[in-house]
């Protein structure tokens, strides 16, 4: 599974910088708790579903979600981009008279993740991608009026920000990462509901178990 984070996201689940990949340290990270060995008093690894490891996987897909969608945003060229390079910030599904909108590059873009992250090929119409769609319009209806009753901000929660390089640590700026910016804002929900898709997938039976 660690692999596997690292391959379909580009980045590993690092929860404290400088320690080891979160599922493989034994003494900071979570490998016993999702079922591993430490060759010493625990020699059989846990291959059944229980509940610790759901919670690992779900702490897990919250916290890459967080990482993956504004570190891929933050790219000023879109082709650059992993998976959403057909999004913008302002790219809402539905417009004020509630008529679909933007619906080219939102459909692009979850057939796209299905993809890259569960090695799935949809369609659009099919369940999977139906769930999915209506997954990411009800979080960001649910953020339009968080933010429209202003108990939620229009900047993205500080440890989902992405500004700084995710390897060195160094912040984005215009001398040393001229093709990528800051991203701390999402005025429209759209960051967060993308976020909460690629959660969703991260914690999908077809990410973990393969």
């Amino acid at each position: 599974l660690n692999a596997r984070i690292r391959s379909a996201t580009g980045f590993p689940w690092i929860s404290i910088k400088g320690r080891d990949d979160s599922l493989l340290s034994v003494d900071e990270g979570f490998r016993l708790l999702y079922g591993g060995i430490d060759s010493d008093s625990i020699l059989k690894r846990t291959r059944d579903p229980f509940t610790l490891a759901a919670n690992v996987v779900r702490r897990m897909s919250h916290e890459m979600a967080c990482l993956l969608v504004p570190q891929d945003m933050a790219w000023n060229d879109s082709a650059d981009r992993r998976y959403l390079g057909l999004i913008q910030d302002i790219s809402v599904p539905l417009n004020d008279a509630g008529k679909a909108i933007n619906q080219e590059a939102i459909e692009s873009t979850i057939i796209g993740l299905h993809k890259g992250l569960l090695n799935e090929d949809i369609v659009v119409g099919s369940k999977a991608y139906q769930e999915t769609y209506d997954l990411f319009v009800e979080v960001w209806q649910s953020g339009q009026a968080l933010l429209a009753a202003g108990t939620e901000a229009t900047s993205l929660p500080a440890q989902c920000r992405a500004t700084k390089d995710y390897s060195t640590g160094k912040l984005f700026a215009l001398s040393q990462f001229p093709d990528r910016s800051p991203v701390k804002q999402d005025a429209k929900y759209v960051l967060r509901a993308w976020m909460s898709v690629v959660s969703y997938l991260l914690s999908d039976a077809g990410f973990l178990m393969q």
